[in-house]
């Protein structure tokens, strides 16, 4: 792991196996650090609220790391909302899933399940 004082919180789905990073309220250097550190891809977040990045390894492995700027309040309510819909769209899409407006629960579960890990009470 990078020499970084902190770990992000990690999730592990089961049932879509996916790997999720979440890294709530971390400056936007530190984030940037420990990605590079850490997968070695570069990214700037230094303009941005949120982001979702997604990230594929040779062996097939999946990523998702859910960056926010803000560790509480209403403003990290919206950004971890809406950084979450990304990911379990990107999750859901990869794995065939189209959504639509017959389908649209497995998306409503997930986003569910991932806010819930994010603040520390997912099953």
């Amino acid at each position: 792991m990078p020499a970084n004082k902190r770990a992000p919180i990690f999730y592990w789905c089961e049932m879509w196996k996916e790997n999720y990073y979440f890294f709530i309220g971390w400056p936007p250097k530190e984030f940037e650090k420990y990605f590079w550190e850490k997968w070695g891809h570069r990214v700037d977040v230094s303009r941005a609220d949120g982001k979702c990045l997604e990230i594929h390894h040779d062996n097939g492995a999946r990523i998702q790391a859910i960056w926010t700027r803000d560790r509480r309040g209403r403003k990290l309510q919206r950004t971890l909302a809406h950084e979450c819909i990304h990911a379990a769209y990107h999750t859901l899409d990869a794995r065939g899933v189209k959504l639509c407006v017959d389908n649209h629960e497995a998306l409503n579960y997930l986003v569910e399940l991932l806010i819930g890990k994010a603040y520390g009470q997912a099953r």
